[in-house]
């Protein structure tokens, strides 16, 4: 079974003593920790952050191939990085046969770089997509010069949007996760009690196009964090805590008791970020009614995939206590989103509400749930909850094929062996998204047009799965599942 820490620890414990790029065949050596992979060449040294190192693991694991103009696009520096992941592969005895291989592959030999490793030496390499296809042909001074003009990041795809138009979008929460007083609100610690409260959220609705979150870009080799725009950026206007009262009764004025949509929220997942995203599905699906985010701990970190497992298990007990409050609300309609770990903590907590509990709508968005445990111990609660409930799954989704391999068991939003298909629920395969090569096909829910289209007309306007423009096909069971047109 791989794991984050199976890598960390593989890479960590005697790599070879030099490797080769597969560029220019010049020698390196390599380093790590928790933290970061040192690399050093005669030149220099720079290092790379483990989460970005991990995510290309992933991604030749999806794509099945070492070349790396497979993967230049999307990471930086690959010629370094892909040595490493073959020599990791190699050592953790995985198949790789049938993987494109380079015309020069690694090898080690007695390593001859000596030269001391300064700790102001050390950068994050990641690429931010922003401006990739312009870094490229900037290098040092000049690029940074080109990026920031009196610390205001300066778009290469910069246009003229008039007159800035903002709109406030007011995200209501309710989080397990520990108060901190750093600037992200909430931390990645659980406690025992819920915290409640409502965000409003700045939307630049000139500048905002459907599916992103619009925030301003970091530039950690100088380290240099830009400053936000609200004519260009979602931010945070303010806040309010609310007690468990004016909780409820802040949904109940806002609802009208018409409608409420929660929102739970996956792994790897910050607690201001999941504000953003709950204030961009919203926006984006002409939702008028409130949303409610439940934001459980998750460390926001892709290495702390276990932690993070464990934090939404323990979770589960404070959703259920949320799913119970919204239920004595006499709203006239409840509706669920929840996204990859977040449709674990949702499942484990529909077994805690009480009896009577009934909600209209349910999407199960790149479920990060077992499959067996999801037919034998979930759907029948989950029916029983939700008169109509809704799979989203792709075969493309990279994060749930890393989490198949990290947990060995196939995933219900991960198609690639089969569209599972329950009873009574509607299952709907997104592979057909233009999602592009170099991403990870996991937030196509929130992210991709023609998902958000699927998720309008299926959770706003409610209109059932043959009411939809969709197609049906057949699984290998010859059970009726549905998919986009191509």
């Amino acid at each position: 079974m791989i794991t984050y820490n199976l890598i960390l620890e593989t890479i960590s414990n005697k790599p070879p003593k030099e490797f080769l790029t597969q560029s220019s065949l010049s020698l390196y050596s390599v380093t790590a920790d928790d933290n970061y992979i040192e690399i050093k060449t005669y030149r220099r040294v720079f290092y790379v952050d483990v989460d970005d190192f991990l995510g290309l693991v992933v991604s030749v694991l999806s794509r099945k191939s070492f070349i790396s103009a497979d993967y230049r696009n999307e990471y930086k520096h690959v010629c370094y990085l892909l040595p490493i992941v073959e020599f990791l592969f190699d050592k953790l005895k995985l198949d790789t046969e049938g993987y494109r291989e380079p015309k020069n592959p690694y090898y080690t030999r007695k390593s001859t770089i000596s030269n001391p490793i300064s700790p102001l030496e050390k950068v994050d390499i990641k690429e931010d997509k922003v401006f990739k296809s312009s870094s490229r042909a900037l290098v040092g001074d000049e690029r940074i010069t080109r990026l920031v003009q009196d610390g205001e990041y300066v778009s290469h795809l910069a246009r003229d949007v008039g007159e800035p138009e903002n709109v406030i979008v007011d995200v209501h929460y309710a989080t397990n996760r520990k108060i901190v007083h750093d600037g992200s609100l909430f931390s990645g610690d659980r406690q025992k009690d819920l915290n409640y409260g409502v965000a409003r959220v700045s939307i630049p609705k000139n500048a905002h196009m459907s599916g992103n979150i619009e925030r301003p870009i970091t530039l950690p080799i100088v380290k240099i964090k830009l400053k936000e725009n609200k004519s260009k950026h979602f931010t945070i206007e303010s806040g309010q805590s609310f007690t468990q009262d004016e909780f409820e009764q802040s949904l109940i004025n806002d609802s009208e008791r018409k409608s409420i949509m929660i929102f739970v929220h996956g792994y790897n997942v910050g607690f201001k970020d999941a504000i953003f995203k709950s204030a961009q599905m919203k926006y984006d699906l002409s939702y008028e009614w409130p949303i409610l985010l439940f934001s459980w701990p998750s460390k926001n970190k892709k290495r702390y995939y276990s932690s993070d497992k464990e934090n939404a298990l323990y979770s589960s007990k404070n959703l259920a206590k949320l799913l119970d409050i919204i239920s004595t609300l006499n709203v006239e309609e409840v509706i669920v989103v929840a996204h990859s770990m977040g449709t674990f903590c949702l499942a484990e907590a529909l077994s805690q509400v009480r009896e009577e509990t009934a909600f209209q709508r349910l999407a199960l968005a790149a479920a990060d749930i077992d499959k067996q445990a999801f037919i034998n111990q979930y759907a029948d609660r989950i029916k029983d909850v939700f008169s109509s409930t809704t799979l989203y799954m792709s075969d493309s989704d990279v994060a749930l094929l890393a989490s198949s391999l990290a947990n060995d068991s196939d995933r219900v939003g991960f198609a690639k062996n089969d569209v599972l298909v329950i009873d009574n629920m509607d299952s709907i395969d997104m592979t057909n998204l233009d999602e592009g090569f170099f991403t990870l096909g996991h937030s196509y829910v929130s992210e991709n047009n023609r998902a958000l289209d699927d998720l309008f007309h299926y959770l706003v306007c409610g209109h059932k799965v043959g009411e939809r423009r969709l197609k049906s096909l057949t699984n290998k069971l010859l059970k009726k599942y549905w998919t986009l047109h191509a």
